[in-house]
């Protein structure tokens, strides 16, 4: 009889060698521009701050086009499109 403990199942997490040289270049690559989309966020939270003024308006046309942006990019990585577009308020 198998015995199931329905306590919290763990991933593990093993870092893969990569396959080809292209992968390599893709895992550098990756690991820096996602970095650098990541303190660019950080960066925008900061206009959050008392020491500035916004509406709410403005705040959702930054998070529409963000999230828009996140959309294309995982499109592209799925259908390969190449289609881009600039950001205005």
């Amino acid at each position: 009889m198998l015995n199931i403990h329905s306590t919290h199942s763990r991933r593990i997490d093993r870092q893969m060698p990569p396959r080809s040289e292209k992968h390599a270049n893709f895992r550098r690559l990756a690991v820096g521009r996602t970095d650098q989309v990541l303190e660019a966020l950080r960066k925008l939270s900061n206009l959050s701050s008392a020491n500035y003024e916004f509406e709410d308006s403005e705040v959702e046309k930054i998070f529409d086009a963000i999230e828009a942006g996140v959309e294309e990019a995982r499109g592209r990585f799925r259908r390969g499109l190449t289609k881009r577009g600039r950001f205005t308020l």
